[in-house]
């Protein structure tokens, strides 16, 4: 396998690790009301991960969780439909790249792969915050 290839599967790789994780703040707050504070790349994502810290933070103290309140929003630089567009498309140009590699042209594919990377990273910043507010309530 060439340096470039290699290059640009290691990108592939990096890429999906770093979009896997999110960003996690849980602050306890004044009269038993707690605010967690998620950042991730998609909506949902931050979403997920601001339910889940809450969840566990109640069960690291035996309660569960009882949520007050709750909102997403998107932060990005660039504007929220267009990045959902090359989102879309940078995945598909990287099936797209499979498909063509597959088929024994493995040249054609990396160039359609390495532009699907390239909107990928474009769009890989965590540009959707989740914020929750609850109370730890005793089981």
């Amino acid at each position: 396998m060439n340096t470039f290839k290699k290059l640009v599967i290691l990108s592939a790789v990096a890429i999906v690790v770093a979009g896997c994780t999110a960003s996690v703040r849980v602050m306890p707050g004044a009269d038993d009301v707690n605010r967690v504070v998620a950042r991730d790349i998609e909506k949902y994502g931050a979403e997920k991960a601001a339910h889940k810290a809450a969840v566990v933070y109640c069960e690291e103290h035996g309660m569960k969780a009882v949520f007050i309140s709750d909102e997403v929003w998107y932060e990005g630089s660039m504007d929220e439909r267009q990045r959902a567009s090359i989102r879309k498309q940078s995945e598909a140009a990287i099936i797209i790249s499979g498909i063509i590699k597959s088929n024994g042209d493995q040249d054609a594919g990396l160039v359609v792969e390495s532009a699907g990377l390239a909107g990928s990273t474009m769009t890989s910043g965590k540009d959707y915050t989740a914020e929750i507010e609850f109370i730890c309530q005793a089981v």
